[in-house]
């Protein structure tokens, strides 16, 4: 995009360029410091989207710095214009071309009014800016019957007529009083209404907050309730499963719950010496049969497989409970064999 700068001579344009492309041009107070239109480029400053999308962007124009996206755009000076320039006067139809390069013009006006329609210097406030604005949008217009006219107008308004006065006056005061009124007679009603409703919606709030809460904590601790007395429950059907369970079918959980395989192994070596014997064996034998007889009398003993009778002389006689053989026979179901 090409934006030009348009307007009368010595009204600042090239000031204006400068500033806004860091270009080094001249600038003078005399009418057409500018002869070769000047061009460069400045920077339109925009938030960027990078920080919409968590990412860096990269741009193939201008450039970005902390989300801050500098856009290029080309900007143009060319000299002055003055009324009659495409008659050749100033500079002529020369620079009217170049600026009919431009995608849109930005007209420069000296607010001060210390320049004329030539650009040259006059007095501070004497000279209407509101003419820079006919000349350019109607040049046809600019004679200087049109300027009187509009300094009659801009400048001794009672020169309009009545309505036309009237109505100026009535747009110009009418709605600030209007405002002014509102804002002193009914602004505090309206204040008050507002806060009013503010208030009670606010009660209406934590009140309906206050009855969640209460709810919520009476849900919980039903549900607390529930889950103690479904525990409750758990723990009663377990006890009657306990209770249901056959003598064998307790030695069968017993059974899957002992890890020393070495042991239940031995064991059933120490049933094959007692079947050997007939199904009782002396303590001091069971040495002869196992190398570990120490630990695994104590294992036995300790699980009630084995039952140990003792006598008023010798050693104490071994024999097999009712237990230990379901035990040899889970033993001999797994195939760990008495031999």
């Amino acid at each position: 995009m090409i934006l030009g700068f348009v307007g009368k001579p010595s009204c600042g344009k090239s000031t204006v360029f400068k500033a806004a492309t860091l270009a080094d041009v001249a600038i003078a107070n005399y009418p057409f410091t500018t002869i070769e239109k000047n061009e460069g480029v400045g920077f339109v400053r925009v938030e960027c989207v990078e920080k919409f999308f968590n990412t860096k962007c990269n741009p193939r124009f201008g450039y970005c710095i902390d989300s801050k996206r500098f856009v290029p755009v080309e900007l143009l000076d060319v000299a002055g214009l003055v009324p009659g320039a495409h008659e050749g006067k100033g500079m002529g139809n020369e620079f009217l071309n170049d600026l009919n390069q431009a995608d849109a013009l930005i007209h420069i006006i000296d607010i001060a009014g210390s320049t004329n329609e030539k650009g040259e210097s006059v007095p501070p406030l004497s000279y209407n800016p509101a003419n820079d604005l006919i000349f350019l949008e109607h040049e046809s217009l600019f004679e200087q019957p049109r300027i009187e006219y509009l300094d009659s107008i801009l400048l001794h308004p009672t020169s309009v007529g009545l309505i036309d006065w009237l109505f100026n006056l009535i747009w110009h005061v009418g709605p600030p009083a209007i405002l002014t009124y509102v804002a002193i007679v009914w602004l505090p009603s309206i204040h008050h209404w507002a806060f009013g409703i503010y208030t009670e919606n606010l009660f209406v709030r934590k009140l309906a907050f206050q009855k969640r809460k209460v709810k919520y904590e009476e849900d919980v601790a039903a549900l607390t309730k529930k889950e103690a007395k479904a525990k409750k429950v758990q723990a009663t059907q377990k006890k009657e499963i306990e209770r249901a369970k056959t003598q064998e079918e307790k030695w069968l959980d017993e059974f899957d719950q002992i890890k020393r395989q070495d042991l239940l192994q031995s064991f059933q070596r120490l049933v094959g010496a007692l079947y050997q014997r007939g199904g009782i064996l002396y303590g001091s034998q069971v040495s002869d049969h196992l190398s570990n007889a120490s630990a695994v009398m104590a294992f036995a003993g300790t699980h009630d497989l084995i039952n140990t009778e003792k006598r008023e002389s010798g050693s104490p006689i071994v024999q097999l409970t009712d237990k230990g053989k379901y035990f040899s026979r889970l033993l001999a179901d797994k195939g760990i064999l008495a031999h």
